[in-house]
């Protein structure tokens, strides 16, 4: 059996490595392995090819981030961890075929999933005036609409001493954490808006609305990128057919986070 490992003279075979892993139910290295293997598969299907060029982007930008200025240091930092020209080349061309893939993801797709997530990135920051009458939150509402700072009005009459302390501050929420008429009225508003009363479970309350942030496209195209490119790759991998030969086991590492999924 291959060594893997020697610790005080003892030595811990791949297998045996391996095994522990899979009872940790840790299958982060072999789903690793699996994803760049179909990277490559998926990019010599489409006839995709990582020229020199590309692979010595990839090289620079590793030097770059680790601070290996010269090819010395380079070498050195290969020899250290045991990497010959073989292994770092194989690497960048996974690296380079990866980032082909992920700019073949198109405008159309990014902007079609921005559609579908752009509400639920949007937050609102919240000042809250809770009363124990629906009189006494009109009253308040329409001092702080006259100009009175929310703040001040918040300290001096909030039933609730939390926030009222803080000015009213509650903070920022998503939607699906408000009540559906305070947050169709609170994402609908802008900055500095009063909005209310509405009847709580035990009291009246106003709310003045703070920040609002509305996720652009242009703020949120290369999370999106990247996460549209690792579904195409966890995708790819979860449909392979696999044998973990070292282990005798013919299951996908990606089964059971499938199965998880359903």
């Amino acid at each position: 059996m291959t060594a893997f490992l020697k610790v005080n003279g003892e030595t811990v075979d791949v297998r045996t490595a391996l095994q522990w892993q899979l009872i940790g139910d840790d299958q982060g290295f072999a789903q690793e392995t699996l994803k760049n293997v179909v990277v490559l598969q998926s990019a010599a299907k489409a006839g995709m090819k990582a020229s020199k060029e590309d692979m010595q982007v990839v090289v620079d930008e590793m030097r770059y981030a680790m601070g290996l200025e010269s090819t010395e240091a380079m070498n050195q930092w290969m020899n250290e961890r045991g990497l010959d020209l073989a292994a770092m080349q194989g690497f960048c061309e996974i690296t380079a075929l990866r980032n082909k893939m992920r700019a073949g993801i198109t405008d159309a797709q990014i902007r079609e999933r921005f559609a579908e997530i752009q509400t639920k990135g949007e937050t609102v920051e919240l000042y809250g005036i809770f009363c124990d009458s629906e009189d006494t939150a009109k009253e308040l509402k329409a001092q702080a609409s006259e100009g009175e700072s929310f703040l001040q009005l918040a300290k001096d009459n909030s039933i609730d001493p939390e926030t009222g302390r803080q000015g009213g501050f509650i903070g920022a929420t998503s939607r699906g954490e408000l009540a559906g008429e305070v947050e169709a009225a609170a994402f609908s508003g802008k900055e500095g808006d009063i909005i209310g009363p509405f009847k709580t479970d035990d009291a009246f309350a106003i709310y003045m609305i703070g920040k609002l942030h509305k996720p652009t496209l242009e703020d949120e195209e290369f999370g999106l990128r990247e996460a549209l490119f690792e579904e195409s790759i966890h995708e790819l991998a979860e449909k392979a057919e696999v044998e973990q030969l070292i282990l005798g086991l013919k299951v996908n590492p990606f089964a059971e986070d499938k199965e998880g999924d359903e």
